[in-house]
């Protein structure tokens, strides 16, 4: 009973009835065998009605289903071997966050001639899909796999029409989202048997859109025919242009032979071609996550014969008037490509591309030498091209370099020439962001459940990584042996660049070289090997300037985040005529820092990062140059140092507080060093480089804090050009 005044009464209601050839008393005497229970012969007839859909959903702890309700009707006899008898199922109002309103409905009938299914869904009483199927066996036959196979099969299937889009795809530069949408349509039909299926396909795409751009219509059609299987698939864009792609191959799809096509698909022939004439690739936008937008004409003639696993490929193909939008890696226009090959060569004429205000070009060849082995020649010349990282710039390079290896299936190496490299890092400050990729053991999941199929895939791998992982010794294989396993794809390449490697930044000048054997690997994760040394060049840390001695180098041992810094350089002080010299070493994040002065040797280290920091060996005085907080540096070496030598100081230094805040280069920036003299009282010096004292501003202050209780108290500043400020504080902390 539902109380009258319920806003929407719910009505589920049902009964269903079971008997068997099983009695009670033999049940509990003795447990019948998997083999008895399936030769049990049974009656069971049932009917339920509208039960809530979000029930269901929440005892299989899943969000995919929050409303809608659900019908079913089932009778049938028999044993589990031979049923007779048909279920009825229907779907009201389901409702999902993925879709809206849907009903369905599917019928199955178990009879003594044949087998039919059928199944429709709708929304708005307009039917989207629809599939039918007959089996002309009947359901005591199933389980025969010779029968199965010489059983006459009928099944027709509907798509559509049937409106598709996918939001926040990218415009150009500075322009806002778009939508792409299309509207998909398709119908299949198989008949013949099991063992000789004739199918067909067909599918179109129509009023393809991407925002307000008409982009065209597609076409393929699919065949299966006495074992030929051919697929054709034709694009037409608005503008006139197309792309046809055709493919003939002779897989056996008969059952039960297409349950090991898997195992010898790569041995099967292939014919395929490729042909397009000024074909509009605005289609691929917002294809995957990765490429946001593409554009440009495509042009190509393509042939592919030989095998799936090894074919060899004739034709030419060119990509011009190009736009690329990589997420992370930035936005890139004027793309030309153009490249051609036969069963002997591929050779890249051009890849050519601009970014911001640099542009890039790549030329090439991969030519066959043994079966399954490639020589490889290119050459690449770079200008001002931005590298991004996490969507941001990071620096602007220029780079004249060769290269020559030679590739296979499971590896390749390669030695790369440099010539000549700049690198000049950007003076943006970059944003602290959460990394854009994520872990690979993340799997996003809604209600419990993966929000996608790429993330149940995901998570079932995983999830059988952990089962191996947790298996026994013994059971990985024969003998205790680990089951064989894939080998990742291995690459060395050997980077030649003695000199003229240059790094340019705010605070940063330096000239580079590589060691000999300076080489980098991957088989499955990156590590490098070999040394980079400084052959001269400076660093600004905390304002100051750092001229790096011969001698200084970062060896790489592996992970490229790990690298060891063996680094000396000397500041020189004219108002105090001292020179300071640093030494910095050790890992990333253990690295230490000494500082020590050889025409002073009676300064302690806390007298020197005095003098480091604040310009004078003592705090106080004129302080026009004091620190400016440049400790975010640009480059490598810069930043490691500065972002521990902030540390040191605060251990060093006879301080409580050490504050260092960055304003416009050196104007702006805040120095505050001070101690607690008690609990409560707080007293410290400030210094302000670029302080107009016409303005009543101070370049010298005295700052000092006395907590009158928990939430009041007094804070005030007093300075050189005779100001000050004197404030009574009341504080919250939420």
């Amino acid at each position: 009973p539902v109380p009258a005044a319920a806003a929407a009464p719910l009505v589920c209601a049902g009964v269903f009835k079971l008997r068997t050839g099983l009695s009670l008393a033999a049940l509990l005497r003795r447990p019948p065998s998997a083999a008895a229970l399936m030769r049990t012969h049974f009656d069971v007839s049932g009917d339920l009605r509208g039960l809530p859909l979000s029930v269901l959903g929440r005892l299989a702890r899943s969000a995919a289903l929050s409303d809608g309700t659900a019908s079913l009707r089932l009778s049938g006899e028999g044993t589990a071997l031979a049923p007779t008898g048909a279920l009825n199922v229907q779907v009201a109002g389901a409702t999902g966050p993925r879709f809206p309103p849907t009903d369905g409905r599917l019928d199955v009938a178990f009879g003594p001639r044949d087998t039919r299914v059928a199944a429709q869904i709708s929304r708005r009483q307009h039917v989207i899909a629809s599939t039918s199927a007959i089996l002309g066996l009947a359901s005591r036959r199933l389980s025969d796999r010779a029968a199965l196979a010489r059983a006459p099969l009928t099944v027709r299937a509907a798509l559509g029409p049937l409106q598709l889009h996918r939001q926040d795809v990218p415009a150009a530069p500075l322009g806002m989202p778009q939508t792409l949408s299309t509207v998909a349509q398709a119908v299949l039909s198989i008949d013949g048997t099991l063992a000789d299926p004739r199918l067909t396909v067909y599918a179109m795409l129509t009023d393809a859109r991407l925002g307000t751009k008409a982009l065209g219509q597609a076409q393929a059609r699919i065949t299966y025919v006495s074992r030929r299987l051919q697929a054709a698939v034709q694009f037409r864009a608005d503008n006139g242009g197309v792309l046809r792609l055709a493919a003939a191959s002779t897989p056996d799809l008969g059952f039960p032979q297409v349950l090991h096509v898997g195992a010898t698909v790569g041995n099967l022939p292939l014919d395929a071609t490729m042909q397009a004439q000024r074909f509009d690739l605005t289609w691929l936008s917002g294809f995957s996550q990765q490429v946001r937008r593409v554009g440009g004409a495509l042009s190509a003639d393509i042939k592919a014969r030989g095998t799936l696993a090894a074919p060899t490929v004739n034709g030419q193909l060119e990509w011009t008037g190009g736009a690329l939008a990589l997420t992370g890696l930035g936005d890139y226009r004027n793309v030309h490509l153009k490249a051609h090959g036969n069963q002997r060569a591929l050779w890249l004429d051009e890849l050519r591309l601009e970014s911001g205000e640099g542009n890039a070009r790549l030329t090439g060849s991969a030519a066959v030498t043994a079966a399954q082995r490639y020589d490889i020649k290119s050459s690449m010349a770079l200008r001002r091209f931005p590298v991004y990282g996490q969507g941001q710039p990071l620096a602007f390079v220029s780079l004249d370099a060769n290269l020559a290896g030679v590739a296979a299936a499971d590896e390749a190496r390669a030695r790369v020439i440099i010539s000549d490299a700049h690198v000049d890092l950007t003076d943006a400050k970059q944003k602290k962001l959460q990394p854009l990729d994520r872990p690979p053991d993340v799997v996003m999941v809604k209600g419990g459940e993966p929000i996608n199929r790429a993330e149940a895939v995901k998570l079932a791998a995983l999830s059988e990584a952990l089962k191996q992982a947790a298996a026994p010794a013994s059971s990985a294989g024969v003998g205790g042996r680990a089951a064989p396993t894939t080998a990742p794809f291995r690459a060395h390449v050997t980077i030649d660049a003695p000199r003229n490697l240059w790094v340019n930044g705010k605070d940063a000048a330096l000239e580079l070289g590589l060691g000999p054997d300076f080489h980098v690997e991957a088989d499955g994760q990156p590590r490098i090997y070999g040394q980079v040394a400084v052959r001269r060049g400076r660093i600004d840390i905390l304002g100051r300037r750092f001229d790096l001695q011969a001698g200084s180098t970062v060896q790489f041992i592996g992970p490229p985040s790990a690298p060891r810094v063996d680094v000396s350089a000397t500041y020189f002080n004219e108002t105090e005529n001292v020179t300071v010299n640093l030494a910095a070493k050790g890992t990333i994040d253990h690295l230490t820092i000494a500082v020590s002065s050889s025409d002073r040797p009676d300064l302690t280290e806390g007298q020197l990062y005095t003098l480091i920091v604040t310009g004078r060996l003592q705090l106080g005085g004129n302080s026009a140059g004091s620190v400016s907080a440049s400790s975010e540096a640009a480059s490598l070496v810069g930043g490691l140092v500065a972002s521990q030598l902030q540390k040191t100081l605060a251990k060093r230094l006879p301080l409580d507080v050490l504050t260092l805040q960055a304003g416009e280069g050196l104007s702006g920036s805040r120095l505050e060093a001070g101690t607690y003299l008690t609990s409560k009282l707080y007293a410290g010096y400030v210094g302000r480089v670029g302080a107009n004292p016409a303005l009543l501003q101070n370049r010298n202050a005295v700052h000092l804090e006395y907590q009158l209780s928990r939430r009041w108290s007094f804070d005030g500043e007093y300075g050189d050009v005779g100001t000050g400020t004197a404030d009574l504080l009341w504080t919250k902390n939420y």
